[in-house]
């Protein structure tokens, strides 16, 4: 028989697609092929159902139905700074797969070069091959992988048809700044060339990186094919719906070109994405805020891992090196490492036109928890891929890669295995080898600013995703984030410069003038004043105070305006307790938030999120610094509630921790699962101690079984009643403070969860006097046991009981 086509006879089967089937082939996670394992947004798939009923089941019209090219038009006009025409200037094609096919054989001719930059998304050579046209490579040099304007120029004077843009770039992650489009532009014009852009990711551009069309450029839309696609902006890259929108002469050949190529593109999926298309802003602001999470989860998982990585500017790919495995063959090390390890990626070798051997391709447009497993198969590479002896393979450097010092980040739960014991996880979440020195304790980074990129002028200055000034975050304080967000079993967690700025963080963010709040009655007087007083009378939130002890209150309480429901459980001063199950189904009812104050527990004891509150707030200045030393506060919880509050508390209104009150207390919390098991063992004999007691009128400490809510606080605080009691004597005021003066190890002052024992008396006179119970109007101590030999403690009380004459 004669041959086949020449045109073919280099080609072989995709590379990105083979991968998916090695993944499935071993029952890998498939972070090879770039497709999300998550559904388009709902009101997409609504309309789909409804389309299925409707009359959309014959060909729409070949260039794409007119509701469709009606909202794309209207949508990137908008973008674009363009008015598009929807009869004129758009061809809607099967995916952009063919879009860039159209555009291909719609400019060149049999012996036509383009450019194409490499690395290149590997549809593009065979592109070319396909349309008859020569290709021309340009390296991208990383670590940011520019090209150098000479050898553009070089390949510019070869009098190329066309030029290949991908932006943001496939699989790099690179995104182009506006000089380099713009010299791409006077190039263009220079040597009359057409440029045909892939902008898939358009709307996939990580600050403070800003996504330019290069047809908005001055001159540049008479000679652009723009292609792109709805495949990653909506999650469907299985609908197969892509565009080119060029001038109406380029569209009208593309349209011929399409017509012959597919016909046209499903028209039920059509008419159902044009509900996409006319989304608002807001939509685009989700996504991006949801992929710049998975970027940083999945790049700070990696650092932890020890896995070298360059960071993605755009899209959502990462480009890992594997120098130190010393493979020969990159497709080797894919095929192993989805059969060893689980995980299937894709050969960089398939991307670039130079001999590159040492890089492979992941995506991480995964579910959180996909991701989470991923990286936790990933821990295993070092021992399940054995190192091959290093080949003389000629591959970019490794060094000349942008290699991340990220910290390490919550893997569900901040920085560690879900599977890592508490114990573990309080001793390395946040922490990790210094890069600079090799010491295996972070660094205090003292400095207030930090250097900024080539051009800042995109910057968002109120952002607090990167190192601009240390009110925006700093190392420490994110190395701290990592910790308490693993500690809490939490997505997300904001460090703030005390317990108070956090309780402040969670009002302001989420109470409006004309909300309502449902709170403890018993709180910490920061709380109760500003709920109480600062919040109704200057911005018109109003609060109840309830008795939340019994949740039936809280239910009895709520008004349609109810946002926010505030609870601590234990309590301050009282020690009540409250059933944050209970109460996070009754928020949850009406669509209210649930906050929970977790100091007098800490994560050791009580873990509210796993409970079904929405915040869990911790004065840092307690328990989990535990040395008396540091002031800080934390709110952990989803990323979602969690980026408000960071914008607001630590941003704009300046409640920033101090780089060095982190490192405190990100140094404390390492032993407070030691410290948590005394003051949990030696206040429950102090309480027992001081119940049995003559001179002793009342105590109050969930530990005991005659505590009202000791059922509930037995439940959800796993047995661990915490260090801090109140307890009053059978006495006057003036024995009460004479009591105080008498103890020796017992300390008198303010605050609690310290290494030191402390007691405060709170007289008659208290503002919240009558919200108590009525054994606490006579007057009452707190009491925070510390560290100290719990028989010592005893003995301080009994002497001073003795001196005070008090039986």
């Amino acid at each position: 028989m004669r041959a086949l086509s020449d045109r073919t006879r280099t080609f072989t089967d995709s590379v990105i697609r083979r991968m998916t089937r090695v993944s499935l082939k071993y029952g890998a996670i498939n972070l090879s092929q770039g497709f999300p394992d998550f559904n388009p947004p709902e009101a997409i798939l609504s309309r789909l159902a409804e389309v299925t009923r409707e009359d959309y089941h014959q060909y729409s019209i070949t260039c794409g139905a007119r509701n469709f090219r009606e909202a794309l038009a209207e949508k990137q006009s908008r973008l674009m700074g363009q008015t598009i025409s929807p009869e004129d200037e758009i061809v809607v094609t099967c995916g952009s797969t063919e879009a860039m096919m159209v555009a291909m054989i719609t400019v060149t001719n049999p012996g036509d070069s383009v450019i194409i930059f490499s690395p290149f998304y590997e549809n593009y050579g065979a592109d070319a091959i396909l349309s008859g046209a020569v290709p021309i490579y340009v390296p991208l040099y990383p670590p940011d992988f520019r090209f150098r304007v000479d050898e553009l120029e070089a390949a510019f004077r070869k009098s190329p048809k066309a030029l290949i843009l991908c932006n943001p770039s496939n699989p790099s992650g690179k995104v182009f700044t506006l000089e380099e489009l713009e010299t791409i532009a006077d190039l263009a014009e220079k040597y009359d060339v057409y440029i045909i852009t892939d902008e898939v990711y358009e709307h996939i551009v990580y600050e403070p990186n800003k996504h330019v069309y290069f047809a908005s450029l001055p001159g540049m839309f008479e000679r652009t094919l723009s292609c792109s696609s709805l495949s990653k902006t909506y999650s469907m890259t299985g609908w197969r719906l892509g565009y080119v929108i060029a001038p109406g002469q380029i569209i009208d050949t593309a349209r011929k070109v399409h017509d012959f190529l597919t016909v046209g593109a499903a028209a039920p999926l059509q008419e159902a994405a044009v509900v996409g298309l006319r989304f608002g802003e807001d939509y685009y602001s989700d996504l991006l805020r949801t992929y710049t999470e998975k970027r940083d989860l999945f790049m700070k998982g990696l650092e932890n891992i020890g896995i070298s990585y360059t960071k993605p500017d755009g899209a959502y790919y990462i480009m890992l090196d594997i120098s130190k495995f010393g493979y020969e063959s990159d497709v080797q090390f894919c095929e192993d490492l989805a059969a060893m390890v689980g995980i299937g990626a894709v050969p960089g070798s398939s991307f670039f036109r130079e001999e590159v051997n040492h890089l492979i391709r992941l995506h991480f447009a995964k579910k959180n928890e996909t991701l989470c497993e991923a990286l936790n198969r990933l821990e295993h590479i070092w021992t399940k891929i054995e190192p091959h002896a290093p080949r003389g393979i000629a591959h970019l450097s490794s060094a000349d890669c942008s290699i991340n010092a990220a910290p390490s980040i919550l893997l569900n739960s901040g920085g560690r295995k879900t599977e890592d014991g508490f114990m573990t996880r309080a001793v390395h979440a946040g922490n990790d080898i210094d890069a600079e020195t090799g010491a295996i304790r972070r660094p205090i980074t003292m400095a207030n600013s930090y250097t900024l990129p080539y051009d800042p002028s995109g910057l968002n200055w109120s952002s607090a995703d990167g190192n601009i000034y240390t009110r925006n975050g700093g190392a420490n304080q994110r190395y701290l984030q990592e910790k308490i967000a693993s500690l809490e079993g939490a997505e997300d967690c904001v460090v703030l410069a005390s317990g108070v700025a956090a309780l402040s963080g969670v009002f302001f963010a989420f109470l409006n003038s004309g909300d309502h709040a449902v709170v403890s009655d018993s709180t910490y007087i920061a709380a109760y004043r500003l709920l109480h007083e600062l919040l109704p009378g200057k911005y018109g939130v109003r609060s109840a105070l309830v008795d939340s002890s019994d949740p039936e209150n809280v239910r009895a309480a709520l008004r349609p305006e109810t946002k926010l429901i505030h609870i601590e459980t234990p309590a301050n001063p009282t020690l009540k307790v409250s059933d944050i199950q209970a109460i996070a189904e009754i928020a949850h009812e009406v669509g209210a938030i649930l906050s929970v104050d977790n100091t007098f527990a800490s994560p050791y004891n009580q873990k509210p999120l796993n409970l079904g509150a929405d915040l869990c707030v911790e004065s840092l200045t307690k328990y989990i610094n535990g040395h008396g030393d540091a002031m800080g506060g934390a709110v952990a919880g989803p990323h979602s509630l969690i980026d408000r509050i960071r914008a607001e508390a630590m941003v704009n209104l300046g409640g920033a921790i101090s780089p060095f009150n982190a490192w405190l207390i990100m140094r404390g919390a390492v032993t407070l699962p030691l410290r948590m098991e005394h003051h949990n063992k030696s206040a429950l004999s102090v309480a027992r101690f001081l119940e049995s007691n003559t001179a002793v009128r009342f105590v109050s400490y969930p530990g005991l079984e005659s505590h009202f809510g000791h059922g509930v606080a037995k439940k959800q605080m796993n047995n661990r009643f915490g260090g801090v009691m109140a307890f009053g004597l059978r006495a006057d005021h003036d024995a009460h403070n004479r009591f105080v003066s008498h103890l020796r190890v017992i300390t008198s002052a303010v605050s609690l969860g310290h290494d030191e024992s402390l007691i405060v008396f709170l007289g008659e006179n208290d503002e919240r006097q009558h919200l108590y119970p009525k054994e606490f109007h006579e007057g009452f101590f707190r009491l925070s046991i510390g560290l100290e030999d719990t028989n010592d403690i005893i003995n301080d009380i009994k002497r001073a009981l003795e001196k005070s004459e008090l039986r």
